[in-house]
C-alpha cells in the first residue's frame, strides 16, 4: 500500500510501529489518497466467485455511508450459475463488503466484512460458514489479515496518533471524517458506558438509559425489519432470553426504520413473538451517532451499563451466560 505525500511518509516513519494499523484505520475510513498497486493498472474490481450451491442470487453489500463512495457504489446483484458466479464495477480504491445468497427470496448466507480491491480476484464462500470471511486473495485482504478486530479494542492508539497530525491534516475533510470517527469510536468502545439514546416506540418518543439497569448484564440488539441475518438470529435469542431471564439477563432491540417501514417492523416484532423491549431509531440517527452500519450489530452491558462485549455472535453469548449467570 502506498501514501503520496511527503507529510504521509512522515507520518508512517514516526509511527511505523503503528503502521498496520494505521494503514486499517484509513481503509475504514476510505477518505484518504490510497493507493493499492493494483489501481495502477485498473480502477474496476472484478470478482469471480465459487459458492456451494448450484442456484440462487448473489447479493453484494457494501458496508459504510454513501458519502465513501464517490463513484455511486451500490447493492449488487448477480445470478449463480453451476457454483459460479461474477460481478465487476468501476472502482478507485478497496472497498468494503458483505456477500450473501438469497434462494427463493430467502437468505440462506450472509460474509463477514471483506475487502475488494481495484483489478481481479477471486472469492470462495461456503453457505455452511455465514457470519465468517470469505476465501479471498488480494493485497488489502493480506495487509489487513489479524489486524480488523485491534480497530474495535485499541481505538485509544488512533487518538494518540491522531494527535501527532499537524492543524493543517486535522482541518482538510480528511482529518475531520477522522476526528468524527474517532469520537463515534470512544463512545462506544469496550470499557465505556453506552450511551442515552433518544429512540421511540411506535406512539411516543423516549429517552433509553440502561446505566441504571438491575439487570447483570444486557444485550443491546441493533436490527431492522428487512435484514435477514437480523431476523435469523431471533430464535436462538429467545431461547437464551427464557432460560436467562430469571436469573439477571435481558435483551433491548433498537431497529434502524424510517416511516415507511415501521409497519413492517410492528409485524416482524409480532409474527417471531420477540417478548423483549423494542424501540425504534426513526431515520438511524442514533446509528450514525454510534457509526454503525452494519446489521445485525450488538453491545453486551454490564449492571452498571459499561460495555463489555461487541458483535458477539450467539454461540458465544450462550457461553458467557453459562458461565457467568449459572
Amino acid at each position: 500500500m502506498i501514501f503520496k505525500g511527503d507529510r504521509f511518509r512522515l507520518i508512517i516513519l514516526k509511527f511505523n510501529i503503528m503502521y498496520k494499523i494505521f494503514c486499517t484505520l484509513l481503509i475504514l475510513l476510505i477518505t484518504f489518497p490510497v493507493v493499492v498497486e493494483s489501481q495502477i493498472k485498473s480502477k474496476t474490481f472484478k470478482l469471480d466467485g465459487e459458492i456451494n450451491s448450484d442456484s440462487g442470487t448473489i447479493i453484494l453489500l457494501p458496508i459504510g455511508e454513501d458519502v465513501y463512495y464517490p463513484d455511486q457504489m451500490k447493492v449488487y446483484e448477480t445470478k449463480v450459475m453451476k457454483n459460479q458466479f461474477s460481478i465487476s464495477n468501476p472502482c478507485l480504491y478497496p472497498y468494503a463488503f458483505k456477500i450473501g445468497l438469497k434462494v427463493n427470496s430467502e437468505w440462506v448466507y450472509i460474509s463477514d466484512v471483506f475487502w475488494v480491491e481495484p483489478g481481479g480476484q477471486k472469492i470462495l464462500c461456503n453457505i455452511d460458514s455465514s457470519r465468517e470471511v470469505p476465501v479471498l486473495s488480494n493485497l488489502t485482504m493480506k495487509e489487513l489479515k489479524g489486524t480488523y478486530d485491534t480497530f474495535e479494542l485499541n481505538s485509544s492508539e488512533y487518538d494518540s496518533i491522531y494527535a501527532q497530525f499537524s492543524t493543517t491534516i486535522k482541518n482538510t475533510y480528511t482529518g475531520e471524517v477522522l476526528a468524527r470517527k474517532l469520537k463515534a469510536a470512544k463512545i462506544a468502545r469496550i470499557g465505556s458506558v453506552f450511551p442515552s439514546l433518544n429512540l421511540s416506540d411506535s406512539k411516543k418518543q423516549k429517552v433509553l438509559t440502561v446505566s441504571n439497569s438491575h439487570n447483570k448484564f444486557t444485550l443491546i440488539d441493533f436490527w431492522y425489519s428487512h435484514c435477514g441475518p437480523c431476523i435469523g438470529q431471533f430464535e436462538a435469542l429467545k431461547k437464551l432470553y427464557s432460560t436467562y431471564k430469571t436469573e439477571g439477563f435481558s435483551i433491548i432491540g433498537i431497529s434502524n426504520e424510517n416511516s415507511k417501514t415501521i409497519a413492517d417492523w410492528e409485524n416482524v416484532i409480532k409474527k417471531h413473538q420477540l417478548p423483549w423491549e423494542q424501540f425504534l431509531d426513526l431515520n438511524g440517527k442514533e446509528c450514525s451517532n454510534l457509526s454503525i452500519y452494519v446489521f445485525p450489530s450488538n453491545f453486551l452491558l454490564n449492571d452498571k451499563g459499561v460495555i463489555i462485549a461487541k458483535h458477539i455472535n450467539t454461540n458465544d453469548l450462550s457461553s458467557f451466560l453459562e458461565k457467568n449467570l449459572k
